[in-house]
């Protein structure tokens, strides 16, 4: 009976819980906002309806001696609503505008763009559009080119061959863009599209031609951790050249001293090519070796060694489904991809011993 008499006598108070008369007291503001703004809208209004020969509501602001009208140009201003023109604010400055000539590639967080300046500029340039919400990775991406560009002319050391050089940033209100050099040539994806499988000679050939690019990177002492067929460049064919390009995820470490993995805040890369440590939230100083060995047999097979999203039993080699792909395949080629794919970061071959192995110094298949 006590419980019965304490639950009606708190019925009849009405006693609401602190969230939602928190909630009743906002929303009686908003109304009474909307109220106060409605009113001062229609008087607004109804003072412009008296004046003659007026057409826009821009004219209303050259008006100044207009007879039965008390109006000032801060009333008009601050009541009126003006719509926001997005579309202008994608446009760039007057000193700084281009013409945009093609689109090379439109992937989900960024666009890349050939442009050209309109201030009678004959030359080309890459422009590399992030969408606004990922600006953080927009930010990393320069600071690692500002420190390339940097450690280049200080060492003087030519690192715009293996990289893109940086050449100015600019901000706008739906996205950001970094602009480059002219990049020529096409990504290694649709120059390996064309090409049949099964071709070890062309695996060699893009094997020898992605080791100055890792080379240059253990100078600088940093770790991609987003190598994929899409971000190399082939810049020339015959000898093959490639430049490495998209830093968004590009890590730097002290690996001299320390050969340990280092911490990650977050899992980065592309499914597909993303290595066991990375899963655990670290990398090490040979975590791009083993995007390297899954490009090698992307070009080899046409297929992903590994399940996109894998997890680290999924990530053993050799498995049952790589018994038909490994028969066709070298016995160097078997023994160079055996120490690759290795799930253990510090037990994985190392650039100096990839280098060395038969299957790159050798030129026989």
């Amino acid at each position: 009976m006590n419980d019965i008499c304490a639950k009606e006598t708190v019925s009849d108070m009405k006693i609401t819980p602190r969230k939602t008369r928190i909630k009743h007291a906002f929303h009686k503001f908003l109304k009474k906002f909307k109220r106060v703004n409605k009113k001062d809208q229609i008087k607004v209004c109804e003072k412009i309806e008296n004046v003659d020969n007026l057409k826009n509501l821009k004219n209303v602001k050259n008006v100044k001696n207009v007879d039965n009208v008390d109006i000032k140009d801060n009333v008009i201003e601050t009541n009126i609503q003006k719509p926001i023109h997005r579309e202008k604010e994608l446009i760039p400055k007057q000193n700084n505008s281009y013409c945009i000539l093609e689109v090379i590639n439109d992937g989900d967080f960024s666009r890349i763009l050939k442009i050209k300046y309109t201030n009678n500029d004959s030359q080309y340039y890459t422009c590399k559009r992030t969408k606004k919400r990922i600006s953080r990775l927009y930010y990393r991406e320069i600071k690692i080119l500002n420190y390339i560009k940097n450690k280049a002319i200080r060492d003087k050391q030519d690192y715009f061959s293996y990289f893109p050089k940086i050449l100015h940033t600019e901000q706008y209100y739906l996205h950001d863009e970094i602009i480059y050099e002219y990049i020529p040539g096409t990504d290694l994806f649709n120059y390996v599209d064309r090409l049949e499988p099964y071709n070890e000679i062309f695996v060699k050939k893009v094997a020898r031609a992605i080791i100055p690019c890792l080379d240059k990177l253990a100078e600088l002492e940093l770790v991609h951790l987003d190598l994929k067929l899409e971000n190399l460049i082939v810049v020339s064919e015959e000898p093959l050249k490639l430049k490495l390009i998209d830093m968004a995820f590009t890590r730097p470490g002290i690996f001299k001293r320390n050969n340990a993995s280092i911490q990650l805040d977050k899992i980065c890369g592309t499914e597909g090519y993303i290595s066991p440590e990375v899963i655990l939230k670290k990398f090490h100083k040979n975590t791009d070796l083993w995007s390297y060995g899954v490009i090698l047999w992307l070009i080899f097979t046409n297929n992903y060694p590994f399940k996109p999203k894998a997890t680290l039993y999924d990530l053993r080699y050799p498995r049952k489904g790589h018994r038909k792909s490994i028969k066709m395949m070298s016995d160097n080629l078997k023994d160079f991809l055996l120490q690759i794919f290795t799930i253990i970061p510090e037990h994985r071959i190392s650039l100096k011993q990839i280098k060395k192995h038969k299957f790159i110094t050798s030129d026989v298949v």
